[in-house]
C-alpha cells in the first residue's frame, strides 16, 4: 500500500520522508542529507542532523540559504557539512544568510555533541 501512495502522490519509492520532528526547539528537524537540509533551512525552525551532510551534485551553485525574515537554529549533532567543492571559487559558500533591511535572516549554530 506504501509503494502505491508514493507512487501515485509522483514520488519515486525511494524519496520517501526521511525528515523527523515539527521544527520546535523540543522536536526539531531532524535531517541526514544535503536535500532536506537545503529544503528546512528555507523554513527555519530548529534543525539538527542525523549523519555527515554533503552535497553530492558539487555543482558549485547548491549553496544552502536562509531567506529573508527566517530563522534557523542548526545543531550539528556532532557531524559536519560538506559542500563537497574541491577548489575554492566564486559563491562557494556553504550558507548564504538573505536579509533586507526591514527582514534579517538569522543563524545560529551549535554542536550538541561536540565541543559545543
Amino acid at each position: 500500500m506504501l509503494l502505491l501512495v508514493l507512487l501515485a502522490a509522483g514520488q519515486p519509492v525511494w524519496a520517501a520522508v526521511t525528515v523527523t520532528g515539527s521544527g520546535t526547539e523540543n522536536d526539531p528537524y531532524v535531517v541526514a542529507n544535503w536535500a532536506d537540509l537545503k529544503a528546512k533551512m528555507a523554513l527555519g525552525g530548529y534543525i539538527r542532523l542525523g549523519a555527515d551532510v554533503t552535497d553530492l551534485e558539487g555543482t558549485g551553485d547548491s549553496y544552502l540559504e536562509v531567506p529573508a525574515g527566517v530563522s534557523v537554529t542548526l545543531d550539528l549533532n556532532g557531524h559536519k557539512i560538506d559542500r563537497n567543492m574541491t577548489e575554492s571559487q566564486v559563491g562557494g559558500y556553504v550558507i548564504l544568510l538573505k536579509g533586507q533591511s526591514n527582514s534579517h535572516a538569522s543563524l545560529t549554530i551549535r554542536d550538541s555533541q561536540g565541543g559545543g
